[in-house]
């Protein structure tokens, strides 16, 4: 816990500026250094995403200089809000405030007012006001523990925070200059007269349409790259991968061969599609003028990048034709523009769920997307949580973890126990139960398996358990080759527990969490663990035949003898299983 001194400021310090930085708000935080009042930092939020990296360094030099103090030394309860949303974005803000969003941007006006963007939009829209997640919870610690006034809020955020907590924010606000028209009709400019010289620049190259079976969007992951060799077999050369920028052409020239690949920017546009691509262009950006007044610099951006990135997508389509496309980027609004454009080509699209949202139920990246088909670990989630703001013509099939393609079943003869930690706010009683399991299974290894080594999860799991009984053992090894080595699986808020239930081990979610926390297992009671007693005499309980496994109650949650992926994906592209094999 906070000590006074650091989570509850006096009150009496009613003179406190809280700014929020941003382009608009550093000039204020220039005055308020000189006059030495040193404001208190919150997390930057700048108006043009691509300035996240100039505000924070502005903001960090004030800190450094003691001209400003940062907001996590004030209150150090807070930290795990800093340099990361993980927090928010696996609370139930989205999921309480949806229907707020929606009235607030004009979700159900979209289609009359901006046509094919609406999906685009309500997707950006989401994206954008996730940003603001961590923001509103900081400011609501603050109203509960400290006074002052706070600069640079937008209304949006302070929208937000009415709608989620139900009422206003209580501290006073100083509005920063706002500049919206000017700065949104800016923006408008920047971006269609960049589309402009984009095109400009690509005219009068000669290109010959080409034909492909298959596309594929570049994610870097090397299970995708095993994927498409498998399928294609020989047929090699009728792929072509899309690189999502030039930076990814090293992990290109290192994963790829023997595809073809290629990017946005290597598009040759002839003198026959020119004219038809400024027409969409200037079309689509004049759709948006009337939205100038309406909606906030940030959101503005993302939504005026949206034409020129559609014409990079069609002149892209209009020299490369695809029959299927398998796209990794659902959590992009690009992979909604590419799939809208290769439907208008006789194509299909394909994607794939990166994770069941176990915290938050429904998250705001995934809310919106678009594909022909959609993979996704079990039924229970998309029927349950998706069902209704997913395309309705969009085929989702349950195939149970993409994973790597391993046996179906791992029962194997140990006994050990795994542990699956990342950062959680519940880590404290998920160390108490590791020691517990040490203690209650002493000849058994508890293999902690770390998603990663982040601040948060050296301070809170690695160091508390530095001086831990031999039998706990920390490892950073791949989530399943260590399934291969035990029989029980232990985690929180992640996809990982539903895994190693499809792959035959002994699964149970920790839950650890408040009673008004969103948390997915609690749909299946039979693997909930709310204590470390109660881990201990599961394990006790399976082994002496007080209690069985109901593993089939667990089929809606994934799909417990799916065929394998490589089946699955090589018919979503047209070809029989056999050429997956061959």
């Amino acid at each position: 816990m906070s000590s006074p001194e650091t989570s509850r400021a006096s009150h009496a310090e009613s003179g406190t500026v809280f700014l929020i930085p941003n382009e608009l708000s550093l000039p204020r935080l220039l005055w308020h250094a000189l006059l030495g009042n040193q404001p208190v930092l919150l997390p930057p939020a700048p108006i043009i995403p691509r300035m996240r990296g100039v505000v924070s360094l502005v903001s960090d030099w004030f800190i450094r200089k003691n001209w400003a103090q940062d907001v996590f030394n004030r209150h150090d309860s807070l930290l795990p809000h800093k340099d990361s949303d993980f927090y928010a974005l696996r609370s139930d803000v989205f999921l309480r405030t949806e229907p707020w969003l929606a009235e607030y941007f004009g979700f159900a006006e979209a289609e009359r007012r901006l046509g094919e963007d609406a999906r685009p939009f309500r997707h950006l829209a989401c994206i954008y006001i996730s940003t603001r997640y961590s923001i509103m919870q900081i400011l609501h610690h603050i109203s509960q523990n400290d006074s002052g006034c706070v600069v640079g809020l937008e209304p949006e955020t302070a929208a937000l925070y009415q709608a989620y907590y139900g009422q206003a924010l209580s501290l006073p606000t100083r509005d920063a200059v706002r500049l919206t028209v000017l700065i949104n009709t800016l923006l408008w400019l920047a971006f269609t007269v960049a589309g402009l010289l984009w095109l400009l620049a690509r005219l009068g190259r000669t290109a010959e349409a080409q034909t492909w079976h298959l596309g594929c969007d570049f994610a870097a992951d090397p299970r995708d790259v095993d994927l498409w060799k498998k399928a294609m077999g020989n047929r090699a050369s009728e792929v072509l991968i899309l690189l999502r920028n030039r930076a990814q052409e090293i992990d290109a020239r290192r994963l790829l061969p023997p595809f073809a690949w290629t990017n946005l920017d290597q598009s040759q546009i002839s003198l026959a599609h020119a004219p038809g691509l400024v027409l969409l262009l200037l079309r689509r950006a004049t759709a948006l003028l009337p939205r100038l007044t309406s909606l906030p610099p940030t959101l503005f951006y993302m939504l005026a990048a949206l034409p020129w990135r559609r014409v990079q997508t069609r002149a892209l389509l209009l020299i490369n034709h695809f029959t299927y496309f398998w796209g990794r980027d659902d959590y992009n609004v690009e992979h909604i523009l590419r799939n809208q454009e290769l439907r208008k080509m006789g194509g299909q699209s394909i994607g794939i769920n990166h994770g069941i949202d176990v915290c938050s139920l429904v998250s705001p990246q995934w809310r919106h997307i678009d594909f022909d088909t959609y993979f996704v670990f079990g039924r229970h989630h998309y029927q349950k949580y998706c069902k209704a703001a997913w395309p309705a013509k969009m085929q989702v099939i349950p195939v149970g973890s993409f994973g790597r393609q391993i046996p179906k079943d791992m029962r194997c003869d140990s006994q050990d126990i795994m542990v699956l930690v990342s950062i959680d706010p519940a880590n404290a009683r998920i160390v108490q139960t590791i020691l517990a399991l040490s203690a209650a299974f002493p000849m058994r290894r508890i293999l902690v398996k770390l998603k990663h080594r982040r601040e948060q999860v050296i301070t809170q799991i690695v160091e508390p358990l530095a001086d831990a009984p031999s039998n706990v053992v920390l490892t950073d090894g791949d989530f399943y080759e260590l399934l291969k080595e035990v029989r029980y699986v232990f985690g929180t808020a992640t996809t990982a527990v539903a895994e190693a239930i499809q792959y035959g081990k002994f699964s149970f979610a920790l839950d650890y969490y408040e009673a008004e926390q969103p948390f997915l297992y609690r749909d299946f009671p039979d693997m909930i663990v709310d204590s470390a007693e109660t881990a201990i005499n599961r394990i006790r309980g399976i082994e002496d035949g007080r209690w069985r496994y109901p593993r089939e109650r667990f089929a809606e949650l994934i799909e417990l003898d799916p065929e394998p992926f490589i089946d699955a994906f090589s018919r979503a592209i047209g070809l029989s299983t056999k050429s997956a094999h061959a």
